[in-house]
């Protein structure tokens, strides 16, 4: 990966950057300076955000297999049921 390129994920609901172009800064990195520092920041809280989503989208997504786990259940007991009377 080059300096200043994004790294993106495609979803569902379209791509995700996963580092802002804007925040990395183009030069020696390992320069400590009071603006890099607020860079690498900034950046931390934007990764930590994207987590954050990505987490709720998944607790969403375990919730629905467990209520579809559920609906396929009592389906599945309607059906047997049915076809023994």
């Amino acid at each position: 990966m080059q300096l200043g390129q994004a790294v993106n994920a495609d979803h569902s609901m379209g791509t995700m950057d996963w580092f802002p172009h804007h925040l990395l800064s183009k030069g020696n990195d390992m320069e400590v300076t009071e603006g890099r520092i607020l860079e690498l920041e900034n950046l931390l809280d934007f990764q930590n955000s994207k987590i954050g989503k990505l987490e709720y989208r998944i607790e969403r997504l375990e919730r629905l297999v467990a209520v579809l786990m559920e609906a396929n259940k009592i389906t599945s007991g309607e059906t047997k049921s049915a076809t023994l009377n």
